[in-house]
C-alpha cells in the first residue's frame, strides 16, 4: 500500500520529516558539482575548443549554459532539501528537475538528429563560398563618393 501513497499529490506537496543524506546523495551533489565545474569551463574555453568552426563553438556554448543551469539548479534543490527550507524543499521540485533534465536530453537527441546536420551543411556550404570569394587588400579601402555615376 504504501507505493500508492507515494502517488498522491499530498504525499508530494509535504515537508519530509528527514533531511537528505547518505553516500548516494553525496555522490549526486558531488557529480552535480563536477558538471557546474566543467560547464563553466567549456563556456570560456569554447573559442579554444573549436577554433576553426563557429557552428562548434555555438553548439559548445550551448550545451555549457544548460549543463551550468540544470546542474545549479539540482545543487540549489539538493541544498534546500538538506536544510529544510519550507516551500523550497518539498518532493515535488525534485521530481520536476528529473523531468526537466530529461526533457533536456529529449531535446539534445532531437536537436542532434533533426537540426543539427541542416545546420552544419549550410556552415559548409558558407564556408565554401567564403574561401573562394576575392578578399580586400589590407592597405586599400574603397571608399565610395557622395555622387552618383549614370
Amino acid at each position: 500500500m504504501e507505493i500508492f501513497e507515494r502517488l498522491l499529490p499530498g504525499y508530494w506537496w509535504t515537508d519530509p520529516g528527514t533531511s537528505l543524506d547518505g553516500p548516494l546523495v553525496l555522490a549526486f551533489a558531488i557529480v552535480l558539482g563536477v558538471a557546474f565545474v566543467l560547464a563553466i569551463v567549456a563556456w570560456l574555453l569554447a573559442p579554444r575548443l573549436a577554433s576553426e568552426n563557429r557552428l562548434h563553438q555555438r553548439l559548445i556554448v550551448r550545451l555549457a549554459k544548460w549543463v551550468l543551469g540544470f546542474s545549479a539548479v539540482g545543487l540549489l534543490l539538493l541544498l534546500f532539501r538538506w536544510q529544510i527550507v519550507p516551500f523550497f524543499s518539498k518532493r515535488l521540485w525534485l521530481f520536476l528537475w528529473f523531468a526537466a533534465l530529461f526533457g533536456g536530453l529529449g531535446y539534445v537527441a532531437y536537436y542532434w538528429r533533426r537540426v543539427y546536420p541542416g545546420r552544419r551543411a549550410a556552415w559548409e556550404d558558407s564556408e565554401r563560398v567564403r574561401r573562394y570569394l576575392p578578399r580586400a587588400r589590407p592597405g586599400r579601402v574603397r571608399r565610395r563618393s557622395g555622387r552618383r555615376r549614370r
